[in-house]
């Protein structure tokens, strides 16, 4: 499966954990609507994922 990552997705802003902004992550994540087939992560809106799928 090819990875679609870019600079917003949350793959990308999460590849390094000691490097995560929880502050800058929180409002992309605190309402889930799609998962990424991918790598497995939430997020809020399908854009900020390499690979989303609805959550419903």
């Amino acid at each position: 499966m090819a990875s679609k990552c870019g600079i917003n997705k949350l793959c990308s802003m999460t590849c390094c954990g000691c490097k995560v902004d929880v502050k800058a992550l929180k409002p992309l994540v605190n309402a889930p609507k799609y998962i990424c087939k991918c790598c497995g992560r939430v997020a809020n809106k399908k854009a900020n994922l390499c690979t989303p799928v609805s959550l419903k």
